[in-house]
């Protein structure tokens, strides 16, 4: 085949050919199939058969479609080309990420350092990734071996609680009641050996109308004057989370062992081996419950499932959230803006195409989450729980869908134990080939920039995602994994995107980009997705960034939703995602000082100012209203920067020979002695 050979030619022109350093050997794919199968695996995740239904099912149904398939081709398949152009034409030149690229391209000394984005935010989307992902691969042992058979309840509404509480305590989340700060030592002592809260007089159980009502959000509030005290209930499924601990540690090793042996032979391999089973296992799943009809003892079909996720209801077009729902879900599902796709592809040549083999890819993606995605979790979930439950558990997420309800579906269903191995089992291919994926920017960048061996960077990006992973392992109760998946899964993806639009079809040029796409094709895009790379698709961006914002942004800032005892875990999550974002800052401006002289106050403001906003939007510092606090820091701090910029310019710049001024005139004419 071709395109094999191609593939495995060392590409050593392109790099003196385009300024960049001679004697640079990088690795390349074996074959197209092998890297539209990787890529495909890093854009085929757990999003693609839990959040999609869920979201689709929440907005709209089949009304959401039009919205989504709208920012499929203004914001996928676009940003998809222009990830593909930047990987390739970075690779050509040596640099596999932003940082090098940008250093590139914008004469600028804050360029690379933006592109720190292009690192961070898929490594420490694995962080929390990672973990999830392990969850699957529990669950599928669950399967086989029967763990979660017999979880009690009447009816499939009260099971679907008790299997809730089965996740949590697996987890390490205990359950937990609140009793009256009333109750003797004796009487809490008493409750905490109870596993059941109806096990537990209701005159111990705290009532808002008795003992007062509580605001767990009012900072203002003294928590050691809180009308209740919340006490853990026995354990009745997991007595701590040691289980979720050991299939972590064992699913981080066989991420680590497939990034150990690199592009070709570990990467290239998982995707060749593990999306040909994970397809296999999806399409048998799908044919399982489109044939399962109306189960025994439910009121409900498998068609009614159908209909209750694609009958469109028109109305919901003219809700905003419908449509940042529908652009959120492009990003998450087509993996953008975290800059593995630039990664990956920086591992091309000249010569291979990007254009058939990104909509090949693409489109490998949209088969997996529309066609089978949209036909297991949410037809299943209304033919055993009817539609209100379904609503209910699509507008609770993913976790709910796949972890709660899926389980209980596979106890009643014959061979149920084989179907839920590989349903877990599917999930866990997908998120370990989007895991590696994620992994790679900062492998690629140590490799490229600080000439570390692969086998030390693997290891030093190894070692920081699995520290900071123990703070979602041993604080998940507290809402790190929500915190983290909303600044760098979600928002920080966009401005991402927004940055790489910016960049590659603006200041590199249009006329150039596309040109850059174009090499090695095997087919011509039209010339219709020019104007939309270049003017809708960063319009469309900008709109999402600013409804996100103004939507959602601000209060998770602030911290509106986030309990005050939950608080100082929050805070120091995104210190520690600031001190990553620090670190890799620091590394830039090591690889780039010889080069641009710059000093060492630009990386130290990079990150230095948003340690300043973090500071200020603390929830009741210094007595002050937050976001009086945060208009106040931004302000002061923007106005002294000025003050500072003017006087370090009017004392380094001499007085000119023209100025009407007879004093520095004078001086100026003085000759130096």
């Amino acid at each position: 085949m071709p395109h094999k050979e191609k593939a495995k030619t060392p590409n050593t022109d392109p790099i003196a050919a385009n300024g960049g350093e001679p004697g640079i050997t990088r690795e390349h794919w074996g074959s197209r199939i092998g890297l539209v199968l990787a890529m495909a695996g890093n854009a085929v995740g757990l999003g693609n058969f839990l959040r999609f239904p869920a979201k689709a099912a929440a907005n709209g149904g089949g009304a959401f479609m039009i919205p989504y398939f709208i920012a499929f081709l203004i914001l996928g398949i676009p940003l998809m080309w222009i990830e593909w152009g930047v990987g390739r034409y970075g690779g050509s030149i040596g640099h596999g990420t932003m940082p090098g690229v940008m250093h590139r391209i914008v004469k600028s000394p804050i360029a690379k350092y933006l592109g720190v984005l292009s690192i961070v935010l898929g490594l420490l989307t694995a962080v929390y990734y990672s973990y999830i992902e392990s969850w699957t691969l529990s669950f599928s042992y669950f399967s086989v071996t029967g763990r979660y058979n017999e979880i009690p309840g009447s009816d499939m509404v009260e099971k679907r609680k008790e299997m809730g509480r089965f996740f949590k305590e697996y987890l390490g989340v205990r359950e937990k009641l609140k009793i009256t700060r009333a109750a003797t030592v004796q009487e809490i002592a008493a409750v905490s050996e109870c596993t059941n809260a109806s096990e537990v007089p209701s005159l111990l159980k705290y009532d808002a109308a008795r003992d007062g009502e509580w605001n767990p959000y009012d900072s203002r509030l003294d928590q050691s004057k809180r009308p209740f005290t919340e006490i853990p209930l026995r354990n009745k499924f997991f007595q701590n989370n040691s289980t979720a601990y050991i299939f972590f540690f064992l699913t981080f090793a066989l991420n680590f062992y497939f990034l150990y042996r690199g592009l070709s032979a570990g990467i290239e391999q998982l995707g060749k081996i593990g999306m040909p089973i994970l397809f296999i296992f999806a399409i048998i799943l799908a044919i399982r419950v489109l044939t399962m009809g109306r189960p025994e003892g439910c009121n409900w079909s498998v068609i009614d499932g159908m209909n209750f996720l694609w009958v469109p209801k028109f109305d919901q077009l003219g809700n905003a959230a419908v449509w940042l729902a529908a652009a959120g879900q492009i990003f998450f599902t087509l993996s953008l803006g975290q800059g593995a796709i630039q990664a990956y592809a920086s591992y091309l040549s000249n010569k291979d195409d990007v254009v058939l083999t990104g909509l090949s890819t693409a489109s490998l993606n949209e088969f997996a989450e529309v066609i089978l995605g949209g036909s297991i979790a949410i037809p299943a979930a209304v033919a055993f729980f009817g539609p209100a439950v379904t609503t209910d558990i699509a507008r609770s997420g993913a976790f709910d869908l796949g972890f709660q309800c899926m389980p209980l579906i596979f106890t009643k269903i014959t061979a149920g134990w084989f179907f839920g191995a590989i349903w877990f089992g599917l999930l866990f291919i997908a998120g370990i080939t989007s895991s590696v994926a994620l992994l790679t920017p900062p492998i690629t960048f140590l490799k490229d920039e600080m000439k570390f061996s692969h086998g030390k960077a693997v290891a030093a990006v190894s070692a920081i995602t699995i520290i900071f992973s123990h703070a979602c392992v041993f604080f998940f109760e507290q809402g790190l994994v929500d915190e983290m998946d909303y600044w760098v899964g979600t928002f920080g993806l966009v401005v991402y995107a927004l940055l790489e639009v910016i960049v590659f079809m603006w200041i590199f040029g249009g006329e150039n980009a596309w040109k850059e796409i174009h090499k090695g094709c095997d087919m011509k895009i039209p010339r219709v997705f020019y104007y939309i790379m270049r003017y809708l698709t960063p319009l469309y961006i900008l709109g999402l960034l600013f409804a996100w914002g103004i939507q959602d942004g601000w209060g998770i800032l602030v911290m509106q939703g986030i309990p005050v005892e939950n608080r100082p875990y929050i805070w120091a999550c995104r210190v520690g995602m600031l001190a990553v974002t620090a670190l890799f800052l620091h590394f830039i401006w090591k690889r780039f000082h010889d080069d641009d002289k710059d000093s060492y106050w630009l990386p130290t403001v990079l990150w230095g100012y948003p340690l300043l906003i973090l500071i200020a939007s603390y929830p009741g510092l210094l007595g002050i209203d937050t976001n009086g606090l945060l208009l106040l820091a931004v302000s002061w701090s923007a106005v002294l920067i000025l003050c500072i910029y003017v006087i370090y310019r009017m004392c380094t710049i001499p007085p000119r020979r023209h100025d009407d001024f007879p004093e520095e005139t004078e001086t100026a004419d003085k000759p130096a002695t």
